[in-house]
């Protein structure tokens, strides 16, 4: 008797201003604190973290990632790789937890990006089989700064505005190779 594996189906929509601001501001701090530079961030392995803190496991799962941006932008600074239309869109890698396919989403002058991010989630969120879905953003996060929201909340974990908080910083942290032993 062979038992179905459960796949899963998550979006995770990445502010990358937002991001790219942390980012910097860990590589310089941490960078201070322990007397060498930071390297750039690891965005496979950091994609995996955020996964990972939002409750996926192992599996044939599908995961697709959205990366919001300016139209004026061609890379995801602080991370490798980086360039949007050359090593991101349309790009996808595989590893123990499933499929991730990359996406380059850039903003268009006739909306804001917290207004993109928001009409993104309703769309998506109005969808048959809508995935979940995990914002990467200041805009529509919880009171704790850095965090990462889900938009389909965990019952156990709701803030007052239906979303359950994930700590932003711990899996940029190791993305950027910095271990707790340094911290």
């Amino acid at each position: 008797m062979h038992s179905k594996m459960k796949t899963e189906k998550l979006l995770i929509l990445v502010d990358t201003e937002y991001v790219q601001d942390v980012v910097s501001d860990m590589q310089r701090h941490f960078g201070q604190q322990l007397g060498y530079p930071i390297p750039a961030a690891d965005l496979a392995y950091w994609l995996d973290c955020v996964a990972l803190d939002a409750g996926l496991r192992p599996g044939a799962n599908s995961i697709q990632v959205g990366f919001v941006h300016p139209k004026s932008s061609s890379t995801l600074q602080g991370f490798v790789p980086s360039s949007y239309a050359e090593e991101l869109d349309g790009k996808a890698f595989s590893d123990n937890l499933g499929e991730f396919a990359l996406q380059s989403l850039p903003v268009e002058d006739i909306v804001s990006k917290d207004q993109f991010l928001l009409d993104c989630v309703e769309e998506l969120s109005r969808e048959k089989d809508a995935p979940a879905i995990i914002v990467v953003a200041p805009s529509i996060s919880t009171e704790a700064p850095h965090t990462l929201c889900t938009m389909q909340p965990d019952t156990q974990h709701v803030s007052e505005n239906g979303m359950a908080p994930i700590q932003l910083g711990f899996s940029l942290l190791a993305a950027l190779g910095i271990t707790h032993d340094q911290l």
